[in-house]
C-alpha cells in the first residue's frame, strides 16, 4: 500500500509490481503501469472508504486471480520501465536530437 498523493515519485510501488504483487495507491501516476487493473489499484487521496473498499476487493480476491493480476503488473512494469526500455528509449532520443 502506497499513501503518496499524485505527483510524488515512489518506486516502491513499481518494485512490488516487477515482484507480481498487488499494491494499492492513491497515485494517479501509475494509472498507466497498472493498466486494466487501475480502477481496482487506485483509491482516492485522502479517503479512507476509497482506501477501505479497494482493501476489502483484495483481500477478497481468489488466489488464482490474484495471481493473474499480480502476473500481468509484472509484465506493465518489464513493458514500460524495464532498463533494456529506457535504453532504447534513450537511444532514439539522443538519435532525434543528433539528426
Amino acid at each position: 500500500m502506497n499513501l503518496t498523493p499524485t505527483g510524488f515519485g515512489d518506486k516502491v510501488v513499481w518494485e512490488a509490481m516487477a515482484c507480481g504483487r498487488l499494491c494499492l495507491t492513491a497515485n494517479e501516476g501509475f494509472r498507466e503501469t497498472m493498466g486494466e487493473y487501475a480502477g481496482t489499484l487506485l483509491f482516492q487521496y485522502g479517503d479512507a472508504e476509497s482506501l477501505a473498499e479497494r482493501l476489502q476487493r483484495l483481500l477478497s480476491l481468489p488466489s488464482d486471480e490474484a495471481q493473474r493480476i499480480g502476473a500481468y503488473l509484472r509484465e506493465r512494469v518489464i513493458a514500460f520501465h524495464s532498463l533494456s526500455n529506457l535504453a532504447e528509449k534513450l537511444v532514439k532520443l539522443f538519435y532525434d536530437l543528433i539528426w
